[in-house]
């Protein structure tokens, strides 16, 4: 009975150990997911079309979802900050980026127009 109750223990103590592993694992997973992602877009993030961006968008909020999930340390969690915080800025700059190119077209839009309006006046006067 005693060597039952403690092979018992024994699995009992592997199988919280394993869970902290496994879960430890997934914890660092979903950081390193986000590190690779920051990283991705830093480097490739200027060549994005905006259903690429959609896409990342959608992969952040998965990520940051998953990492809800889990306690990390102090240091962690500041490491996960300056992440989210380079993440928002690759985003403010590609949004920034594509306001500029908006703004740049209706510019363009506006001068044909006034030119369009110069013509007609020439030629109605």
């Amino acid at each position: 009975m005693k060597k039952c109750v403690n092979v018992l223990c024994c699995l009992l103590m592997v199988s919280v150990i394993s869970f902290t592993m496994v879960s430890c694992d997934k914890k660092k997973y979903a950081m390193n997911e986000l590190e690779d992602l920051v990283k991705t877009i830093d480097e490739n993030g200027a060549n994005y079309s905006d259903e690429e961006w959609e896409q990342v968008l959608e992969e952040y909020n998965k990520i940051t979802d998953e990492m809800s999930e889990y306690d990390y340390s102090s240091k962690e969690a500041e490491h996960i900050g300056d992440l989210k915080i380079q993440f928002a800025k690759l985003v403010a700059k590609y949004r920034v980026s594509a306001i500029l190119d908006d703004t740049k077209q209706f510019l363009f839009q506006i001068k044909g127009a006034v030119e369009g309006m110069m013509n007609w006046l020439k030629n109605f006067f």
